[in-house]
């Protein structure tokens, strides 16, 4: 999953990839891009997938190493999303209406990883991370003179000075990748049924926002989905039970947009990406209204 590191890495860290961005595109190359500078006042704009759905060095870790830095988007999410981009191809462009196993496991991934990549998700990950490291020091620190090897230094403040100012942070940083390729938790999003349906080009169309991920409060109980716009013609869908997919594939594509960009919008923290202005009404009114928490509380 990893790639080694650019040496000259981009500053604009995406956490809503060009990629997925880019399928709302017009002929010229551009998104409607509403978001909000101002709590409560909506600015609108068409803008290049480039230009939006990003935080500059958003993924940058306290290592003084400027590439080493940027491995967390560089060496990781830049080589997530170069797999998920391909797989997404191999979809649409094809009309295929499932994944191969390989592709299946590549966007599960993908699912997870946004989850925790808005600004909003990632500071409170961070947060979480650190907190639960003093967490392990702290009983540490009860139990250091009982446990320290004879090369430590005999006080537990001259220990842990020896990480570094910025242990804790960096620390955060580096498990990230593996947090997010949790097998357990990718087995399991591997074994839900999943489809994508096509909206039949219903207008209004289905739109993208920073949080993208609309889900149920936990996906292993009963009628546990989670659905993905990967067009404004295209949703991804993932459902614990067949019976729940089926049940989504059945209803009128009309409600099943209207669901989803309710969803979409009102989750929306920094930005809304529509094909053009035909719902600026319908996301000025539930812009960032119904905001959905972390997984990982930075509060504890």
């Amino acid at each position: 999953m990893s790639a080694a590191p650019s040496p000259n890495p981009p500053s604009r860290h995406h956490y809503i990839p060009e990629f997925l961005l880019k399928r709302w595109a017009d002929d010229n190359g551009q998104v409607m891009g509403f978001t909000a500078p101002v709590p409560g006042k909506i600015h609108r704009k068409r803008v290049f997938p480039s230009q939006i759905g990003f935080e500059r060095n958003l993924y940058r870790s306290p290592r003084t190493d400027p590439v080493a830095a940027q491995a967390l988007e560089a060496g990781f999410f830049s080589a997530l999303d170069n797999l998920a981009a391909k797989a997404l191809d191999t979809l649409l462009i094809a009309e295929r209406r499932t994944l191969h196993r390989e592709s299946l496991e590549i966007w599960c991934i993908f699912i997870f990883a946004l989850l925790h990549r808005n600004p909003a998700y990632f500071e409170a990950l961070i947060e979480g991370g650190k907190r639960q490291l003093g967490a392990v020091l702290g009983d540490l620190e009860q139990r250091y003179d009982a446990v320290r090897a004879s090369n430590d230094p005999p006080c537990f403040e001259d220990f842990v000075a020896g990480f570094g100012e910025d242990y804790a942070e960096t620390r955060t940083f580096d498990v990230i990748p593996n947090l997010i390729l949790n097998s357990n938790i990718i087995a399991f999003l591997h074994k839900m049924h999943w489809a994508v349906l096509f909206t039949g080009g219903m207008r209004p169309n289905l739109l993208l926002s920073d949080d993208p991920l609309v889900r149920t409060n936990g996906l292993r109980i009963d009628g546990g989905h989670v659905a993905l716009p990967i067009s404004p013609d295209h949703l991804m869908i993932g459902a614990w039970q067949p019976e729940k997919l089926l049940e989504l594939q059945r209803m009128p594509p009309a409600h099943l947009v209207q669901q989803v960009n309710q969803q979409t919008v009102g989750a929306a923290r920094y930005f809304v990406v529509a094909t053009d202005e035909r719902q600026a009404r319908f996301i000025e009114n539930r812009f960032g209204r119904t905001p959905r928490p972390p997984l990982v509380s930075a509060d504890g």
